[in-house]
């Protein structure tokens, strides 16, 4: 076994070299990591992570051909992207808890409700995806630390104590216990959605994220040095009446098979927009005002 140093001492040297190797890449050949900024960008997102699940098994298919779920309408949910010449090519979403809840309390809400009543914020890591994982099966490991980099300060300005994610046991629980100091907080269980794999609850006490010992030099200088600042956060897309309706209600019922608590809460967040009307009404034309939407559907 090696001893802590050791340990230390090879994630160091990981991630310098995948640091390096990204510093050294062409301009044109990088990445810009940010919110989604325009709706075709969430759009491009979205269809990412379902590419990325059905070839998984992870998801069944679904005429959208996007992933997404009611909380990504939340006002302070924020999809990040990293994007090259237009094109998304992988993305996180963090989604805050609310009165809707988080979508791992559909497994693990046992485990997760002690924290609530506590009183501890919570927020949970959902749709991550990289172009490499549908394209080539491979895991690009620069654009998740850089996209994780963005949850981490988003979840501090947010003032999140504790940041959830459920995760394959066997693919991807010791990426987040490595580099992330995630450490497992439920069971393992297996999901049919994803042929019998096993499933994990993590969990990341952001109290303790400054004096986790499992984090190396350089992994604590590269997550939590050199803040991004809260004007960052703003620049971003936010919905209006017209994409609520095409996301929540159109491609994917999901406004239709809310609960009436859930409508009520989403309406408190859309005091402008009449968040019933969006089920019960007819499909309005779609026109778009917002930059980068652009009318049509592929």
């Amino acid at each position: 076994m090696c001893s802590p140093e050791d340990a230390h001492d090879s994630q160091d040297a990981n991630l310098k070299k995948l640091l390096d190797w990204d510093d050294r890449r062409p301009q044109h050949m990088k990445l810009e990591f940010c919110p989604a900024r325009t709706f075709d960008e969430l759009q491009q997102a979205y269809a990412l992570v379902y590419a990325n699940y059905v070839s998984r098994g992870y998801c069944a298919p679904h005429p959208s051909q996007m992933r997404f779920s009611l909380h990504n309408a939340l006002p302070q949910a924020l999809t990040f992207v990293g994007k090259i010449r237009g094109a998304v090519t992988a993305t996180v979403s963090l989604l805050p808890d609310s009165p809707l809840g988080l979508p791992l309390d559909r497994i693990y809400r046992e485990q997760v409700e002690p924290l609530r009543q506590q009183g501890r914020r919570l927020a949970e890591v959902a749709l991550l995806s990289d172009r490499r994982d549908v394209d080539s099966g491979e895991r690009l490991a620069i654009p998740l630390l850089r996209l994780f980099k963005l949850v981490f300060d988003y979840c501090r300005h947010l003032r999140v104590d504790d940041l959830l994610v459920t995760c394959s046991a066997t693919r991807h629980e010791g990426y987040y216990a490595r580099f992330l100091a995630f450490e497992r907080f439920g069971p393992h269980v297996p999901l049919d959605t994803v042929n019998g794999q096993l499933t994990t609850l993590l969990r990341l006490d952001m109290h303790r994220v400054d004096d986790v010992q499992c984090h190396s030099s350089l992994v604590k200088g590269f997550f939590l040095e050199n803040p991004v600042p809260a004007e960052f956060f703003s620049q971003r897309f936010r919905h209006n009446e017209v994409t609520l309706r095409r996301l929540f209600a159109e491609l994917r019922p999901l406004l239709q098979e809310a609960t009436p608590g859930q409508i009520e809460y989403l309406s408190s967040c859309y005091p402008a927009i009449d968040i019933p009307a969006l089920v019960a009404g007819p499909v309005a034309e779609l026109a778009y005002s917002m930059s980068g939407a652009e009318p049509g559907w592929a």
